[in-house]
């Protein structure tokens, strides 16, 4: 049978693939942001689901999070640094990485980003500011959630942005989000 399979695909070809899914019958529906004591989240937005690892202290009130766009084809990860005393943050996309993408479509990953690999010792940064100057010195897309209350206003009702800081900094500005 798998002689079969492999003529098949290398005679014939590999049937086409579909990197979009079809709307469900009634089209798609936002789903809530279902949360974990640790932090971590999920949210189904259309057809992607956008998850959030568990937050991890960076100290001096700094937290950081990976978070995972997951698509049909294509996972792509983003670097969210909080800083819960002042109440800000930012979202630094990861890198492409052809050789490790496992699909039709590449993926973005943040360790490309982070220090061995990348230029971002995120637990050497102290301040939302100074982790946007590096990544943009360095060339990385980043996006300050902070910068006006319409932005943040948006990225709040996408996913807990300062879910890291009520569990490791309850007493800090962030926590009261």
């Amino acid at each position: 049978m798998k002689s079969v399979l492999i003529f098949v695909f290398t005679v014939l070809g590999v049937p086409a693939m579909s990197c979009h899914a079809s709307p469900p019958p009634g089209g798609w529906t936002e789903q809530p942001v279902r949360t974990a004591a640790d932090g971590s989240f999920a949210r189904d937005i259309e057809e992607v689901t956008l998850t959030g690892i568990a937050p991890v202290d960076l100290g001096g009130g700094m937290v950081g999070q990976r978070l995972i766009w997951q698509r049909l084809c294509r996972d792509d990860q983003q670097l969210l640094f909080v800083d819960c005393n002042q109440r800000e943050a930012a979202v630094v996309d990861g890198l492409v990485d052809e050789e490790r993408s496992e699909g039709i479509e590449t993926s973005s990953f943040i360790d490309l980003i982070q220090h061995p690999r990348g230029a971002l010792k995120v637990d050497e940064i102290g301040s939302v500011a100074e982790l946007v100057q590096t990544a943009k010195t360095n060339g990385y897309s980043v996006h300050e959630i902070s910068a006006s209350p319409d932005v943040m206003d948006e990225f709040l009702s996408t996913y807990p942005v300062f879910n890291g800081c009520k569990i490791h900094y309850p007493n800090s500005a962030g926590a009261t989000q």
